[in-house]
């Protein structure tokens, strides 16, 4: 009987305890359910904060930082972007850049933001007056000859592309041409027309990227195309369009076998 009173004592005992802890239980949600209502500024998202190539003035250093702080920004990672862009009348790095960088922390501090910044310019930190071409970030481009063999060659390959005028040699591969990208004879070649009358079918199959043939709008209403005619049937492999200015644009792959009657591919 005694060991039955010590299991009820105990059991009182147990209830009393969860009752007692109710309301001091709910309050780690309470304080949670605050925390997501407004937050602490340790959990503030941060932003990337571009500075567009030199296009920056005081006013609207304050008024971008007074809009990241009216919509519960912590704070801004200030990053130098200068492509495709006008350029501005700042200078990276110059006394009035500078000064700039001091403008935006001090108003940061006013409005309780964290600013953070990249070491230098340029993407993945690489850019600096004192980074040369041949130490920059490089890219490997190329460009083709093709020949009729078997046959000793002396030649000269075209220039491939380059920027700031820099360039370098890599390697020289000769191969013989896979049969899916031999040339077709002018007898297979196909007939370019398009929906502009401007457009230049010439450009469009020379093989040069620095060509352009331009494919003007004629409607909004109305899809414009560009149509390759083939006498015979030809099974292809690829189709390459490389945008001008490195833009893009929507569109599909159709084709035919009348030329009257077409299927989205």
């Amino acid at each position: 009987m005694r060991y039955r009173r010590q299991l009820i004592v105990i059991a009182l005992l147990t209830l009393l305890a969860g009752a007692l802890c109710v309301p001091s239980c709910a309050q780690p949600g309470k304080q949670l359910e605050k925390g997501f209502l407004d937050p602490p500024g340790s959990a503030r998202p941060h932003t990337w904060w571009h500075w567009m190539d030199g296009n920056v003035t005081k006013e609207g250093i304050t008024l971008d930082l007074e809009a990241m702080k009216h919509v519960g920004i912590g704070g801004a990672q200030i990053f130098q972007v200068g492509v495709g862009i006008p350029k501005g009348p700042v200078i990276y790095n110059s006394p009035e850049w500078r000064a700039l960088i001091q403008h935006a922390i001090r108003e940061a501090d006013r409005l309780g933001l964290e600013i953070c910044m990249h070491n230098c310019a340029g993407w993945s930190s690489s850019g600096a007056p004192w980074v040369t071409p041949e130490n920059a970030m490089q890219m490997l481009v190329s460009s083709e000859m093709r020949v009729q063999g078997p046959a000793k060659v002396d030649a000269v390959l075209p220039q491939p592309p380059t920027r700031v005028v820099y360039y370098r040699d890599a390697a020289v591969l000769a191969f013989k041409t896979p049969p899916a990208e031999a040339a077709l004879s002018p007898d297979e070649a196909p007939r370019v027309t398009a929906s502009a009358g401007n457009f230049d079918a010439s450009k469009v199959l020379d093989g040069d990227p620095g060509t352009v043939a331009g494919l003007s709008l004629t409607s909004r209403e109305k899809a414009d195309y560009v149509q390759f005619e083939f006498p015979q049937p030809i099974a292809a492999r690829s189709l390459v369009i490389v945008p001008g200015g490195g833009g893009g644009a929507r569109g599909e792959l159709q084709a035919s076998e009348d030329g009257v009657t077409f299927r989205k591919v």
